[in-house]
């Protein structure tokens, strides 16, 4: 195997030719085979990996041109015009194209071009210059014409000159190779090539056309000596309006007697062929001047065949032809021929014709030339005038270029004549000319005048310094001339351009300690080649991410799935990955030996570490508390839909049976046959519901959200024996009451109701609900009864609520010898509960069972669970049991326990399996899976997630934290500070909550905060002496004002006109508005860092202004009578606090941000009646949010690095100044 050494490469072709003699040279001393075998696999291996001989200008190894600077934008003469004339460096890089460009040349030809060119000429190359991409039309009236000598149309061979290029069959092998689009069958035989005359020849040709299809025909003559060959099988025909490409291939044995063979390969498969003999026919030396046709041909004399007989018949080829090639002496395997078939080719000394028909159309010189790309100079030549050269070339809308590897950058339109072309060069020179006559460090502004004026006389040239003459075309067709500048100005460019070379090295080295997400937000690329040296200045080792990629990742080929040519490479992939971690490493450093550092370097590069490491620590006490030991994790929630107004339980051909099919939906599981499930005994029961927001008027009133029935002995009846069910008013509330109906005892004056008030319950949100049952034991009193507990934890797009709401009922009665019959625990409409008029019908009983919401998480325990773990499920979802044990789970519809319990729906009975196998489609087309974010139980030792020992901060941190990072270490870490007790908190408090209420209710009653302002009062003895004088002493310790006292009846006033203006107030801003919800807890993750976001939005309104609705997020705030100051008004803390509500709020409901307003209510202490409310609107758009978003970053990056300074500027109004805590 060869070892690739990185000090060789060959910069020009002639190198290499040394390179393979002095290859032979050395090995004449081995015997003869053994140097053939030798010399063959190098050079072999050599051809097929030239470019890793060649310094490429994605590698690491060095600067060796400005290409290499990916961070310069080369469209801006600012960044790399500095001493250099911009019109001089824009003509040599048109003239370097136009000249040089090795379009016929052989692969290396075209890397050493490419890697030699500067980095502005191959942006011009890349991202200005005119290229174009195409196939030739035939439309049956014209065709190509061939003469087959080099150079014969432009004298443009530099070579000897031959004749006889494509007199194919006097050699041993060829093949033609070529994309075709046949499209009209109106001439039965239509030449696609032929080089015939005086009845002898080849030809290549379609026939047989029928079914949309058509065969391909190659046929040899020489005089009465005929071959030919064609498809066997019409399956394996040609196409008619699509792409195919072909590759007919003769092999001749070098034994005459031995004849030939010929194969032909439709789109690379080798199909079943039929040949005439395979004698080998040759042609003598006056066939050599014989010229080739494409697109049509003449008839062929005294045929044995058919085909192409008639001299007045017309065989004009109709379709589209793309990438024609011919092949001599060449072996092609059809692992070669799949290969390239979907890319440009370049010349070898195999390839004898090779069109990519790629010229553009439009007027120009030599506009129906057609390039030979073989290097043989075997230009075609259209038989269209140069006025309808344009019906022959173009790319249809509905047909583009069959290669899936074609670039457009190997394809640069090389006439200079060409209108388009023109165009765009006169627009680069005419910037080049502004910057260069605005530019101040010109060479030519910088040195005396009167160099250039004798430079310019003594050469004999007009133009004094820079000509601003456009190049333009020679009579040579790719070569360019342009009005000479004098030898002084000249020798000045080789200077400055250097200079300016010398500078964009030295500046892209002084970018990489600049590096930030700025970079890559702007799309601004970080020069390659100098991350290992970026990496290393940090402390850090370069390696490949991707090692040894192949030669076709690196020319971005396949780098997916499919096979495509990518708009990046894998290289600038790696870079991008590298550069991410670059601007990371700040954080790696400063977390670095801890969880927070290793997540970091995962999260610099795309990946989530969870999904692929488990970390554990170990520490000195080995501590594991469970309910610090959660970590967040998004996860896709999905859940049944019982008001989908589909039939989730039955066959689709019973849904015709009623309008609702939903009503028919009905969850039912004999408790009897489900193992160990006694409802007689202690059990829990938990499940997951929510509701639409926007079906709330449309929803039931009343919604049973589980029960557990009982036949009634004797009849056919059932009764329930516990029902939860969920109340309200009206089907405006999103709020009501969640009641638990407990019938022990089939007694209507022993109903028991359990009953948790004011649960906002239709609001969109996942709501849990357990219902635990737990048997006691009475041995003083020598009974058993029950305590039943109801718990409510409800939560957002998050699952985690502090607030868990939840309580419980004692039934007190002897149910020793109580025994239930034949249970049955269900969800949906039932119709068969005994009615009013039955015998025993329970009043005081709920018989109600409609249910339209949905659920999710199912599951029932034989064993009553604990207060401890309850509330651990409120956290996290995915928690089955902790203390009770995996055992004692009997039914989980979360994971589809196999149990041999039933579902019925109606009178149709389904095991659990097969129910599941019946809604598991459903389940996915109904409703589709959520991303919400709950908590996971972690397996790791105790960690502390947060500095302040919280999964979450808020607003109020983040505002400390601006104000004064010390502050906040202070109160939010070190937990100096206590709640001490303030007239304008319990002021707040209690406004508050009466507009809760009044938002909840719909009735503002200010009574409610008037009461709570009198108990504060009370409770605190705001109006004592003592109090009056503590305030008095604390501000002139602190240096204030004194301040006058209000007294109780004050604060009494205030609040009663504050309140009883607000919904007036509200009605005079919005020309119609609704309550979405009031005090709705946000609890989201911020992504990236592994903690919450947590607030409580005031009020949620749906509003309209103008015709227009809008949600609107609004805060109520209390303020003196004139409100706030404007320099409040203007503070970023103030609008922060209202900008991260938005912002989360909008996440949550995935909402765009024009659709949501927001701002401040102010309630005016003090302020006349009639003034006393006051909306402050805030504009919040993405700059804003983000700058919002930037702050809270900023203050988790801080609180992490324990970075806590002090700002003397916020210490005026501070508690610690002057204090212990915070001296001086």
């Amino acid at each position: 195997m060869l070892n690739k050494n990185k000090n060789v490469s060959f910069n020009n072709t002639k190198s290499y030719n040394s390179f393979k003699n002095s290859i032979k040279s050395s090995n004449i001393a081995s015997s003869k085979n053994e140097q053939n075998i030798e010399l063959k696999s190098f050079l072999d291996l050599y051809d097929e990996n030239v470019s890793e001989y060649f310094e490429r200008f994605d590698d690491y190894s060095g600067f060796f041109s400005t290409q290499q600077l990916e961070s310069v934008d080369f469209s801006n003469f600012e960044e790399h015009v500095f001493f250099d004339s911009a019109i001089e460096k824009t003509n040599y890089a048109f003239k370097k194209i136009f000249n040089d460009f090795p379009y016929d040349g052989t692969k290396n030809d075209l890397i050493n071009y490419l890697n030699n060119l500067d980095g502005y000429t191959k942006y011009i190359l890349q991202k200005v210059f005119l290229k174009n991409i195409g196939y030739l039309r035939f439309d049956g009236t014209y065709q190509i014409d061939i003469i087959d000598r080099n150079g014969s149309l432009l004298n443009d061979y530099k070579k000897q000159i031959k004749t006889g290029l494509l007199n194919l069959h006097n050699n041993f092998n060829f093949s033609f190779d070529f994309w075709i689009y046949p499209t009209s069958t109106n001439n039965d035989n239509q030449i696609i090539f032929q080089k015939y005359s005086n009845n002898k020849g080849y030809t290549l040709f379609l026939k047989d056309f029928a079914n949309n299809k058509c065969n391909i025909c190659f046929l040899i003559k020489n005089e009465d000596k005929v071959k030919h060959c064609f498809i066997k099988n019409s399956s394996d025909y040609l196409k008619l309006n699509e792409w195919n490409h072909v590759n007919i291939t003769f092999e001749s044995s070098l034994d005459e007697n031995k004849g030939s063979t010929s194969q032909i390969y439709i789109n690379s498969i080798p199909v079943k062929t039929i040949n005439s003999d395979n004698d080998i026919i040759k042609f003598d030396n006056s066939f050599n001047i014989v010229k080739c046709t494409i697109g049509n041909g003449n008839y062929v004399t005294n045929s044995s065949f058919s085909y192409l007989s008639g001299e007045n018949n017309d065989f004009h080829f109709i379709g589209l032809l793309d990438e024609f090639r011919v092949f001599s002496n060449e072996s092609r395997s059809r692992e070669i021929i799949a290969k390239e078939k979907n890319e440009n080719i370049t010349s070898k000394e195999t390839l004898r014709l090779y069109y990519r028909f790629n010229e553009p159309s439009g007027n120009f010189t030599n506009n129906t030339l057609i390039l030979d790309y073989s290097g043989n100079k075997l230009h075609g030549m259209s038989s269209l005038s140069q006025s309808n050269i344009s019906l022959m070339r173009g790319i249809y809308n509905d047909i583009k270029s069959p290669l899936k590897y074609e670039k457009l950058d190997n394809n640069p339109v090389l006439f200079p004549s060409n209108e388009e072309a023109i165009n765009i060069q006169d627009n680069i020179i005419a910037d080049a000319k502004r910057y260069d006559l605005n530019n101040p460090n010109s060479f030519w502004k910088l040195l005396p005048k009167n160099l250039f004026v004798e430079g310019s006389d003594f050469d004999n040239i007009d133009e004094t310094y820079i000509t601003e003459e456009k190049i333009n075309s020679s009579a040579n067709l790719f070569k360019t001339k342009s009005k000479a500048n004098q030898k002084m100005v000249n020798l000045f460019v080789i200077w400055s351009r250097f200079f300016d070379q010398f500078k964009l090295y030295i500046d892209s080295i002084s970018k990489v300690i600049d590096v930030n997400y700025d970079t890559l937000n702007n799309n601004k690329k970080l020069d390659g080649i100098l991350l290992p040296m970026a990496l290393k200045l940090s402390g850090f080792d370069f390696r490949e991410i991707l090692p040894y990629p192949i030669l076709e990742k690196l020319n971005n080929k396949n780098l997916t799935h499919e096979e495509v040519i990518s708009d990046i490479s894998i290289r600038q992939i790696q870079n991008n990955l590298w550069q991410r971690f670059l601007i990371n490493s700040r954080d790696y450093l400063m977390t670095k030996g801890t969880l927070s550092s290793i997540n970091s370097v995962f999260n610099s590069f795309g990946l989530e570490s969870s999904r692929f490491i488990s970390i554990k620590e170990f520490n000195g006490q080995n501590k594991f508390n469970i309910d610090n030991n959660l970590y967040p994790k998004k996860i896709s929630h999905k859940e049944i839909d019982f008001g989908c107004g589909k039939n989730l339980f039955e066959d689709a051909s019973a849904d015709s049976s009623t309008n609702n099919p939903s009503a028919k939906n009905r969850l039912l599981l004999q408790t009897s046959t489900i193992n160990d499930f006694n409802v007689s005994e202690e059990w829990s029961i938990e499940c997951l519901y929510s509701f639409d927001s926007f079906k709330k008027e449309i929803y039931n009133n009343k919604q049973s959200l589980l029960r557990i029935d009982n036949n009634i002995s004797g009849s056919n009846f059932s009764r329930p024996h516990i029902n939860i069910v969920f109340e309200r008013l009206n089907n405006k509330n999103e709020y009501g009451n969640i009641k638990v109906y407990i019938n022990d005892i089939n007694s209507n004056d022993n109903i028991d109701v359990i009953e948790i008030k004011n649960i906002h319950f239709l609001n969109g949100n996942i709501n849990y609900i357990n219902l635990n049952r737990e048997l006691i034991d009475n041995i003083v009193q020598n009974n058993k009864y029950y305590k039943y507990k109801l718990t409510i934890s409800g939560i957002a797009n998050t699952f985690y609520s502090k607030e868990v709401k939840s309580n419980y009922f004692e039934t007190k009665k002897d149910i020793t010898s109580k025994s239930q019959i034949d249970q049955v625990l269900s969800i949906g409409k039932y119709n068969s509960y005994e009615t009013a008029t039955d015998p025993g019908y329970l009043s005081n009983m709920s018989y109600e069972t409609e249910f339209q919401g949905k659920i999710s998480n199912l599951r029932v325990y034989n064993t009553s669970l604990s207060e401890e773990e309850i509330f651990l499920k409120c956290k996290s979802i995915n928690t089955i049991s902790t203390n009770s044990g995996i055992e004692n789970v009997i039914l989980n519809m979360d994971i589809y326990k196999d149990l041999s319990s039933y579902i019925k729906n109606n009178n149709d009975t389904y095991t659990i399996n097969s129910f599941v196998e019946k809604i598991k489609t459903n389940i996915i087309n109904l409703h589709q899976g959520k991303d919400i974010n709950s908590f996971m139980i972690d397996d790791r030792i105790s960690e502390v997630k947060f500095p302040t020992n919280k999964p979450h901060i808020s607003y109020s941190e983040i505002r400390v934290w601006k104000e004064c990072p010390f502050r906040h270490k202070l109160i939010y870490i070190d937990k100096l500070v206590k709640d001490e007790p303030s007239p304008y908190l319990s002021y707040g408090t209690a406004l508050h909550n009466a507009i809760e209420q009044f938002l909840k209710t719909g009735v503002m009653d200010p009574q409610i905060a008037l009461d709570e302002i009198s108990s504060e009062w009370e409770k605190h003895g705001f109006d004592s002496d003592e109090w009056i004088k503590s305030q008095a002493d604390f501000r002139a310790s602190q240096g204030w004002r004194p301040k006058p006292h209000n007294y109780i009846s004050e604060w009494l006033e205030w609040a009663q006109n504050s309140l009883t203006e607000l919904p007036d107030f509200l009605n005079s801003q919005f020309d119609e508005w609704s309550v979405v919800s009031a005090e709705e807890e946000l609890y989201e993750f911020v992504d990236g860092y592994d903690i919450f976001f947590k607030g409580f939005i005031d009020a949620l309104l749906k509003v309209k202004i103008k015709n227009k609705e809008y949600y609107y997020v609004l805060d109520w705030k209390t303020a003196g009578d004139k409100g706030w100051f404007a320099s409040k008004r203007r503070d970023i803390l103030t609008w922060a606090q209202i900008a991260l509500y938005k912002s989360f709020w909008m996440r949550k409901n995935n909402l765009d941000t024009k659709q949501v307003k927001c701002g401040f209510v102010l309630l005016k202490r003090g302020a006349k009646q009639g003034q006393t409310c006051e909306i402050v609107k805030v504009s919040v758009g993405p700059k804003a949010e983000e700058n919002a978003l930037s702050i809270m970053r900023s203050m988790i990056k801080s609180v992490r690095r324990g970075i806590f300074l002090k700002n003397r500027e916020s210490c005026l109004f501070c508690e610690f100044k002057n204090t212990p805590n915070c001296p001086g």
